[in-house]
């Protein structure tokens, strides 16, 4: 399994989100209902090959924190309030799961307003203000869809 394959949710784990979150079998609520989330989506079985299928997981972006933060050695909520969050004015709030780790699979906090400034910063390519904050490379590659998900022909990025 590679990052892409983490990015595009295609890792390919044994994970089974598509039912309401109060389903016994949905991983997300397994997951939540832990204390050590990271460890629950390594510790899934592998269903297929990465990159063959995607399938949705909370667990992915959960485990892209995790990564995140294991190889910059930087918190992931920390990074974003120093190269995003304050540049655009940004007040946020970000849960975190019992161990610490930003809670990257649904615990992000805005209102309407901050999240169109997001909205705005890839309308413009990255750039706010006048000041490139992310580069348009990424805004064009996050935005290009790059797996088909098997549902009503809609692609994610």
């Amino acid at each position: 399994m590679t990052l892409r394959h983490v990015l595009t949710m295609t890792t390919g784990l044994d994970w089974l989100e598509d039912v309401p979150y109060d389903d016994p079998r949905s991983d997300s609520s397994l997951m939540e209902a832990t204390d050590d989330w990271v460890q629950y989506v390594i510790d899934k079985p592998m269903a297929q090959q990465p990159g063959t299928k995607f399938n949705y997981s909370s667990g992915a972006t959960e485990l892209l924190a995790y990564i995140f933060k294991k190889e910059t050695g930087q918190d992931i909520d920390a990074y974003g309030e120093k190269y995003l969050f304050a540049p655009l004015g940004i007040r946020h709030h970000w849960k975190r799961t019992y161990l610490g780790v930003v809670d990257t699979e649904g615990g992000l906090y805005l209102n309407g307003a901050d999240l169109a400034k997001i909205g705005y910063l890839y309308l413009n390519d990255g750039v706010w203000d006048g000041k490139r904050l992310i580069s348009d490379e990424w805004v064009r590659q996050s935005l290009n869809p790059a797996v088909d998900t098997g549902w009503q022909g809609l692609r994610y990025g």
